[in-house]
C-alpha cells in the first residue's frame, strides 16, 4: 500500500480505478486475481484488505506449484518463478515491488526454496509428511506433526525419526487422516503444523558457511489447511506483540498469539527494510521472534510507531 499511495490518491485506490487500471498492464490481471480470491478467501471489504489477500492467494499458489515440483525430484530439478522485481509501481507477478518492499511471495519463497524443505501431500486416506533435500550430504533427524483446531486447542501431536539420502526427497511419515479427524474434527475445524529437525554435524565446515547454517539444526516447518481459508469460522487471534532491541543492535518483534493466526503480516509503513520472516503462521502460546533489518539504522521505538500487524481474520471484518 504504501508503493501504491505515493503513485495514486485515495480516491483512486480501487481496483477497477481508471489509475489502477493503467497500472495493471495485463488485460486479464484484474480479473484473474478477483476470481482467484473469491475461490480461495472470503472477499475483503476496503482496498487495503484486497492488497493484503491478493498477496496471500499469490504465495499460496506459487508455493503449492513449488513445493510439489521439489517433491518430484529427479523428475524435476528445478524451477523458476516468473517475476521476482518490477520496473514501476504495479498490480504485477513479482514479488519485491517497484520501490524493492517485499511481497507475500518472496518472504514465502525463501521458506519454499529453503536447502531442506518440510510439505505435505494427501494421499488416500493419509496426510503424508515429506523431506525434501538440496544438500549434498546424508542427513537423518526427527520430525513433529500438531494437530490444532482453530478455537486454540492441541488436539494431538505425532512424532518419529527420518532419513534422506543427499539430494533426496520421499515422504518420511503418513499420518492417517481418521488419527487427525477423530474426537469430532472436521477439515474445517482442525489444521496441522509440522516439521523435519535434521542433524547438520555431516555438513562440512564450508557447506556450513555457504548454506548460512549458522547453527547445529536445519529445521524447516510447514502448515496444512484441508479447506480454503473462506470456509473456516476464524475467531478473533488475539495477537500481540513487542518490539525490543535485539543483541545486534537491530530491533526485534516478538509476536504471539491467543488463538491460531494465519498469514501474519508485519507492516512497517514508510520504513524501508526487510524481515527475517513475515506473513507467517501463529499457535498459542508459541512466541515468535522476528528481526527486521532496516535500510537505515533504526531503534525499537521507531520501529514500534508504525509497525502494524494484522492477520487474515482481521480481512473477514466490515
Amino acid at each position: 500500500m504504501e508503493t501504491l499511495r505515493a503513485v495514486a490518491r485515495k480516491e483512486d485506490l480501487n481496483p477497477c480505478s481508471p489509475v489502477m487500471d493503467h497500472h495493471q498492464r495485463s488485460n486479464h490481471g484484474n480479473k484473474n486475481i478477483i476470481e482467484h480470491m473469491a475461490y480461495f478467501l472470503r472477499f475483503p471489504f476496503n482496498f487495503d484488505d484486497f492488497c493484503y489477500c491478493s498477496q496471500i492467494v499469490q504465495a499460496e499458489s506459487i508455493r503449492t506449484a513449488v513445493e510439489h515440483w521439489r517433491r518430484i525430484k529427479p523428475h524435476c530439478m528445478g524451477t523458476i518463478y516468473w517475476q521476482v522485481n518490477d520496473c514501476w509501481p504495479a498490480a504485477s507477478w513479482s514479488s519485491i515491488d517497484y520501490a524493492g518492499r517485499w511481497k507475500a511471495l518472496h518472504y514465502a519463497a525463501r521458506r519454499f526454496y529453503a536447502p531442506l524443505l518440510a510439505s505435505s501431500r494427501l494421499a488416500g486416506d493419509a496426510l503424508e509428511v515429506w523431506a525434501t533435500s538440496d544438500l549434498p550430504s546424508e542427513l537423518n533427524g526427527q520430525w513433529k506433526a500438531e494437530v490444532w483446531t482453530f478455537d486454540g486447542r492441541r488436539a494431538k501431536a505425532f512424532r518419529g525419526a527420518w532419513e534422506l539420502k543427499e539430494l533426496g526427497s520421499r515422504a518420511v511419515a503418513a499420518i492417517p487422516l481418521p488419527e487427525v479427524f477423530d474426537e469430532g474434527l472436521t477439515k474445517t475445524s482442525a489444521f496441522v503444523t509440522f516439521e523435519i529437525r535434521a542433524s547438520a554435524r555431516s555438513l562440512v565446515a564450508r557447506e556450513r558457511r555457504e548454506l548460512g547454517v549458522e547453527t547445529e539444526k536445519l529445521v524447516s516447518e510447514n502448515t496444512r489447511l484441508f479447506a480454503p481459508p473462506k470456509a473456516i469460522d476464524l475467531d478473533a487471534p488475539g495477537v500481540r506483540f513487542r518490539v525490543e532491541d535485539g543483541p545486534d543492535g537491530r530491533p526485534l518483534v516478538c509476536l504471539n498469539a491467543q488463538k491460531p493466526a494465519l498469514f501474519v503480516e508485519l507492516s512497517t509503513g514508510a520504513l524501508r527494510g526487510v524481515l527475517s520472516d513475515n506473513w507467517l503462521h501463529l499457535v498459542p502460546d508459541r512466541e515468535v521472534a522476528v528481526e527486521f533489518r532496516g535500510k537505515e539504522p533504526i531503534d525499537a521505538a521507531e520501529l514500534r510507531k508504525v509497525l502494524r500487524v494484522r492477520s487474515l481474520y482481521d480481512s473477514y471484518q466490515g
